[in-house]
């Protein structure tokens, strides 16, 4: 027991991500599937220091005649690598420590520039409301296209500042490996069956969410072709939460109650009306009932010229504005880099040490906004769910 390390007793989940492009084919990344815990033990084992098998296996309390055939498996995938005698983990891990000193950071400066950001932002925001698509909508419709615009304008010019920074610095697609994949992979380590802490006022995660995902070109009908942008954030949960539905039957069916077409849904999705995917979806407010029960949609849907303005005309040169209005403070998201190990600084890119920064800064100057009354919402958060989505249609001619 003396040689066991804590990757023995109490195992840790490792996700693998990348910064690049993962081919079809590549099986490297589904090291993050739990059926894989002992190759990701191996990979957080060996960060802090190279480390021979023998080492590996006294720590793991697993036979070396096990351990030898995965370290060859991570070698292949670019993974690990050799000195001497002697394998380490060759990308940086990220632990929940870094995370949540970051989180305090970020939060602490969006706290301190939120008045000035958001007497910024409202002016760009009340463009939007000005919109002849605006006001046609409900008062839900009108939240959940106002809650992305802001968003999209705060995350898209905290990455604008990134991007200039690391302008001329670590071209990631350079970077090929065999196993099917270009770039630098990047990990997170935290305890197994951590759960996050998504409390409105004080937890960490509060200020988490996930990139933009975007879905277009899916066929509704002969003559209009369909596409979405939304985020995950916990204010207005969105792609996480429209499950067992896949991306291209939610967009379907939210069409098809936008356009007042409900005998659709059941050939789309035979079991939607099931009472509990309902109350699902009544939950996060995707749709209501109005005032004749019927079902409304609440998510904003705009043509092919009214996305145009919203997004080329107003949230474009947004945020062009506020990124150069404000290029001095969001500067300052990017002076605390995470450090990792020794031997691994000068084989990890700068822009990925710096990866935690601005990660929390999105929302908590979401919610910064809409605590103190900067943001303008028909929807206080924490009340009410506000899905940060657009839905968009394009003719086909």
């Amino acid at each position: 027991m003396e040689h066991y390390e804590k990757q023995s007793f109490e195992p840790e989940e490792l996700e693998v991500w990348v910064y690049g492009e993962i081919n079809n084919d590549c099986k490297a990344f589904s090291i993050d599937e739990w059926t894989y815990r002992i190759h990701q033990n191996i990979l957080i084992l060996a960060y802090e220091n190279p480390l021979t098998i023998t080492d590996i296996s006294k720590g793991l309390g697993i036979s070396a005649a096990y351990i030898e055939p995965i370290v060859e498996e991570l070698i292949n995938y670019d993974f690990m690598a050799r000195i001497g005698d002697k394998v380490y983990t060759t990308f940086i891990i990220f632990n929940q420590q870094d995370r949540f000193k970051a989180y305090d950071y970020e939060k602490s400066l969006a706290k301190q520039y939120a008045k000035k950001m958001w007497e910024d932002l409202e002016c760009h925001l009340e463009r939007i409301r000005q919109q002849d698509f605006y006001k046609r909508m409900n008062k839900k419709q009108q939240a959940s296209l106002i809650q992305f615009a802001a968003i999209f304008i705060i995350q898209q010019a905290t990455a604008k500042t990134f991007n200039e920074k690391f302008a001329t610095k670590d071209n990631f697609l350079e970077i090929n490996h065999e196993s099917g994949w270009q770039g630098y992979a990047y990990g997170f380590r935290e305890p197994i069956n951590y759960k996050p802490n998504w409390d409105y006022d004080t937890g960490y995660e509060l200020c988490k969410m996930n990139g933009c995902h975007s879905v277009s070109n899916i066929k509704y009908k002969d003559n209009i072709k369909l596409g979405f942008w939304a985020y995950d954030v916990a204010s207005g949960f969105t792609w996480s939460q429209w499950s067992p539905l896949d991306d291209f039957q939610f967009l379907k069916v939210a069409y098809a109650f936008y356009s007042k077409e409900k005998e659709n849904i059941s050939l789309i999705v035979p079991n939607f009306f099931d009472n509990e995917l309902i109350e699902k979806y009544k939950k996060f407010n995707f749709i209501s009932k109005d005032d004749n029960s019927d079902f409304e949609l609440n998510i904003p849907v705009l043509n092919k010229n009214e996305f145009k303005i919203y997004i080329e005309e107003i949230i474009n040169k947004s945020i062009d504005d506020f990124s150069n209005k404000f290029k001095s403070e969001l500067e300052e998201l990017y002076i605390n880099p995470i450090k990792p190990p020794k031997h691994l600084t000068k084989k990890i890119p700068e822009r990925i040490k710096y990866h935690l920064c601005a990660d929390a800064f999105v929302m908590a100057l979401i919610y910064q906004g809409a605590w103190n009354g900067y943001y303008k919402s028909h929807f206080p958060i924490g009340k009410e769910k506000v899905p940060a989505i657009v839905i968009f249609e394009d003719n086909i001619e």
